[in-house]
């Protein structure tokens, strides 16, 4: 394994994009609909208003400081001059940010990795920026297969985790109840918008498992 991923929670955590054009854009839409607070710097050359992803901040029309990305997180950087990019990048990381370049591997922390967006459920694939193309295309035929509700199944799961571990404190007797959870009748109610439904499936299931 070459790259690792690792699953960042967004709540309460600040994330910066400097740049303008659709690279900007791009990284914008990643986290428009996360809890993110997101700041977004649209220096050099700006796309069209029209283009701006559904809910981003609006644009500071200055290079940022250090005040500026002080407590940020995460860091994108997508402008096109290599001098200022590499400039850019260490000064954010003068602050404690991890910076990403974009299409500059050797100047990011990280890579972006292409991801599927179920709302709970995010599945990302990556080549460490080495075949970005490759990691879309495989992205699109994962995504062709993923049920669209899993979103719904894994907050349904998330609300009655606790009430699960409490009931069933064995670990393996408390595995085989999600497993039977994630592959029976509750995941297909989930899937036809009938989650009050599975929600009653999944107590079910727990009465019978709890003993």
């Amino acid at each position: 394994m070459r790259v690792f991923l690792a699953s960042i929670p967004l709540t309460d955590v600040r994330v910066a994009v400097i740049g303008g054009g659709e690279a900007a854009l791009a990284k914008l839409r990643l986290f428009t609909t996360s809890p993110a607070a997101l700041s977004w710097f649209a220096v050099g050359e700006v796309a069209d208003r029209r283009e701006w992803p559904n809910g981003a901040p609006e644009p500071v029309f200055t290079e940022p400081t250090a005040e500026h990305l002080a407590g940020a997180r995460l860091v994108f950087i997508a402008v096109e001059n290599a001098g200022d990019a590499a400039r850019l990048a260490a000064m954010a990381r003068t602050t404690g940010a991890q910076v990403n370049v974009v299409d500059r591997p050797h100047l990011s922390d990280f890579q972006t990795p292409a991801l599927i967006d179920r709302d709970q459920v995010v599945v990302g694939v990556a080549t460490g920026g080495l075949g970005p193309i490759l990691a879309r295309d495989l992205r699109s035929r994962i995504e062709a297969v993923l049920p669209a509700a899993l979103g719904p199944l894994a907050r349904l799961a998330g609300e009655l985790r606790e009430t699960v571990k409490a009931s069933v404190p064995d670990f393996m007797a408390r595995r085989r109840f999600w497993e039977r959870a994630f592959r029976g009748p509750a995941a297909d109610l989930v899937a036809h918008g009938r989650e009050a439904e599975a929600r009653r499936e999944m107590l079910r299931l727990l009465n019978v498992a709890a003993p």
